[in-house]
């Protein structure tokens, strides 16, 4: 093809607002007139106005409405390629990378808050076991976390009392049962 032709189809696609054509044709001028400057206006134009109708799509607009940060992350990286020039892009994708930084933490303070409640509820019904075994597992996750360094003292002082409550119960009744059963056969007995 001449050069005259190339720019006649990037033309009739611009024209048509058909701007994949568009982009087509200037990467084939641009592959068969590298040096050309025309061409490499061109081909950047068509970047331009491939994106721009890509990012007025209906799609974007629904992913937003979901908060579909990484599959809107995904779009704009694809668009990205196709023209990587684009400060409107690099712009964009800025704000999504921070609104997926912002949900990843949502939902990781949520998860905290979740498992926090639950340990407190294993602390109520007396489940220390439990609840000591949680506490490990999210302080292994985020061994900072104070809420839960909190719920894992108290839980092991609730293991203690219970310890010492039966330990207290034991040496009530067994040590009075041993003096007994010393007095009545002190020959089966050796004193240290």
């Amino acid at each position: 093809m001449q050069k005259i032709d190339f720019l006649k189809s990037i033309q009739e696609a611009k024209a048509k607002k058909d701007y994949d054509a568009m982009l087509v044709n200037a990467k084939t001028a641009m592959q068969a007139y590298p040096s050309d400057d025309d061409f490499q206006e061109l081909l950047h134009d068509a970047q331009g106005y491939y994106v721009n109708q890509k990012l007025e799509s209906d799609l974007l607009e629904k992913l937003e409405e979901k908060e579909d940060w990484q599959g809107l992350q995904a779009v704009y990286l694809k668009l990205l390629s196709v023209f990587p020039d684009s400060k409107k892009l690099h712009k964009l994708l800025e704000k999504v990378r921070t609104k997926i930084e912002k949900k990843a933490e949502k939902e990781k303070e949520l998860f905290y808050k979740k498992a926090e409640d639950q340990i407190k509820e294993m602390i109520k019904k007396n489940q220390l076991e439990d609840a000591e075994s949680a506490c490990y597992e999210i302080l292994g996750l985020d061994p900072s976390n104070r809420t839960v360094i909190h719920l894992l003292a108290k839980t092991q002082h609730r293991i203690d009392k219970q310890i010492e409550d039966a330990l207290s119960l034991y040496y009530k009744t067994a040590v009075p049962n041993l003096k007994k059963e010393y007095k009545a056969h002190r020959e089966d007995y050796v004193r240290v």
